[in-house]
């Protein structure tokens, strides 16, 4: 049997107000593709993203229709356990953990950040022994050893 697709889109619209921001979007990502989302100031890439982590719905079209998404062939996420299993890392990310109220965060808490979702230092979980490793082990996996 085969596996579903890790991102699908299906017909996905968003509209604010009245300008639509993305049309009838179909996308298809298969785990273990490496993608891109490129484009210029404007074009859609960062709703589209807000789309995946589910801070956006798709919009309902004039005819009663809505486009889906899937990820990793489910529909139905809840966001707690969505934020768990999938997370993205940008140029945004790395200002936002190293300025501001995230209080300048290790790449130890910057990785152990994922188990609750916070970019708070404030806010971060207690890294117990268990998470210490997974950390670690992520850190080895990436080449970010000596940065801890």
């Amino acid at each position: 049997m085969s596996r579903p697709p890790l991102l699908k889109l299906e017909q996905v619209s968003l509209h604010r107000g009245q300008t639509q921001i993305l049309k009838q979007i179909d996308l298809s990502i298969d785990s273990g593709e490496h993608s891109a989302i490129v484009g210029p100031n404007g074009c859609g890439k960062s709703t589209l993203l807000g789309l995946l982590t589910r801070k956006l719905y798709p919009s309902i079209e004039p005819d009663g229709s809505q486009g889906r998404i899937l990820i990793n062939g489910r529909d139905d996420w809840h966001i707690d356990d969505l934020k768990s299993w999938m997370g993205f890392v940008s140029s945004a990310l790395d200002f936002e953990m190293s300025t501001g109220q995230s209080g300048n965060l290790t790449v130890l808490q910057a990785i152990a950040s994922g188990f609750n979702g916070s970019r708070v230092a404030a806010w971060l979980p207690t890294i117990e022994s268990s998470m210490q490793h997974r950390c670690n082990a992520l850190m080895e996996q990436m080449g970010l050893r000596g940065l801890s």
